[in-house]
């Protein structure tokens, strides 16, 4: 309470100390003596229209006799609890009790002696039963148990070829399973993707992890633990780094076979391709490997039709700028068209664009490129008029 402050008589609300009326009870403090001529306490008056308004919205229901103060008492209590429905009671020596009715609220209070005692919700915590501990001390003396034998074992498991070959074995299947529903990439695939534009291999495959098929090269044991399998290709190899813990399968592995291995990707260093944290997948069966090729065969005779309708559709829009007489020459083996100077002068942004961009489409379907490439000039004086940059970017000279 500030210094220019001090209690209604009334109501026990904080006013001014100059205030002549409550500004809560609105009661005439002039009139402040609190007894009467015998001598008897004043009575407080009742809750004002105001408050019992204020109890109503709050889902409040409570006697016609409420006074002032326990009204102020019953709301500060109702909104402290977050109570959406309550009931009022005055009991002994003027204390009130806010019983709680919220279906939402299964923790209710009471009062006892003026003092709040918590009731107990069936949702509330119990104490854990003896015979709870001791189930877990035997829980956790197991799981102890196995671990020390995991860590300390019998020195013939680990020596065991028997038990190093179901290793092995477990780890591939492992492998096998979470990249069951990944489709697994040639390495000759990824060695031409990189081979044709390094950073166009780094977009497509670096920092990700990249399940490869191909034929094994070699194995090589790390410096000081791991290994490494190197998968080889027309134009180089793929190196693959194994962690000691992810070694083992590698055991199994012959030169030349057909492997699915996995690993992320780092990109291309002196010619190899190298991925980290690789595991192990499986060997390819005879069987297997005459099925891969058919399908190699039949996706590239996909890829080979997709091509030649690309072609096809991009030289229709050329041979429309011949007839129109835009286009005056076409050379496929320098990619390079030549236009009309006056036509292209004549032309919008936009066409131009459109002219470059068509320009370099075509060019690189023929050479099965994924990036664009190709030079726009005039027929009069071979002036280079426009170009398209690596990855579809246009320059416009004139």
């Amino acid at each position: 309470m500030e210094a220019d402050e001090k209690e209604c008589p009334f109501c026990a609300e904080i006013i001014k100390a100059k205030a002549k009326v409550c500004k809560h009870c609105k009661s005439d403090l002039s009139k402040a003596d609190t007894t009467l001529d015998d001598g008897s306490d004043i009575p407080e008056r009742l809750a004002t229209e105001k408050q019992k308004d204020y109890l109503r919205d709050l889902g409040a229901t409570f006697p016609d006799d409420l006074t002032i103060s326990q009204a102020s008492e019953a709301i500060d209590e109702i909104k402290e609890g977050g109570y959406t429905k309550s009931r009022v009671d005055i009991i002994e020596d003027d204390i009130i009790d806010v019983v709680n009715l919220s279906e939402d609220n299964p923790k209710k209070e009471e009062k006892k002696d003026g003092i709040k005692q918590k009731v107990k919700s069936p949702l509330d915590k119990k104490e854990p039963s003896k015979s709870v501990g001791c189930i877990s001390m035997i829980v956790v003396i197991v799981v102890l148990y196995l671990v020390i034998k995991g860590i300390f074992g019998s020195g013939d498991a680990k020596n065991d070829p028997d038990t190093a070959s179901s290793v092995a074995t477990s780890q591939r299947e492992v492998v096998a399973q979470e990249n069951q529903s990944v489709e697994a990439v040639p390495a000759e695939q990824i060695m031409a993707d990189y081979k044709k534009n390094e950073i166009g291999g780094d977009n497509k495959y670096k920092g990700k992890n990249i399940l490869v098929i191909g034929r094994v090269k070699k194995i090589i044991p790390g410096m000081l633990s791991g290994a490494y399998l190197n998968l080889s290709t027309n134009d180089g190899e793929l190196s693959f780094d194994f962690e000691e813990k992810s070694k083992s399968p590698l055991g199994e592995v012959n030169e030349g076979d057909i492997v699915t291995v996995s690993g992320v990707a780092r990109g291309m260093t002196l010619g190899s391709v190298s991925f980290k944290d690789a595991k192990f997948g499986a060997i390819v069966k005879a069987a297997d490997q005459e099925l891969i090729q058919q399908q190699r065969v039949a996706d590239a005779a996909i890829k080979q039709k997709e091509k030649e309708e690309k072609v096809a559709k991009l030289k229709i829009l050329i041979d429309s700028g011949i007839e129109s007489g835009v286009i005056k020459k076409i050379n496929e083996s320098s990619s390079t068209i030549w236009v009309d100077p006056v036509t292209w002068r004549n032309s919008s942004r936009d066409d131009k664009e459109f002219i470059i961009k068509m320009a370099g489409s075509y060019f690189s379907a023929l050479e099965d490129k994924e990036y664009l490439y190709g030079y726009v000039k005039s027929f009069a004086n071979d002036k280079l008029l426009g170009e398209t940059k690596m990855f579809g970017g246009v320059e416009i000279y004139e």
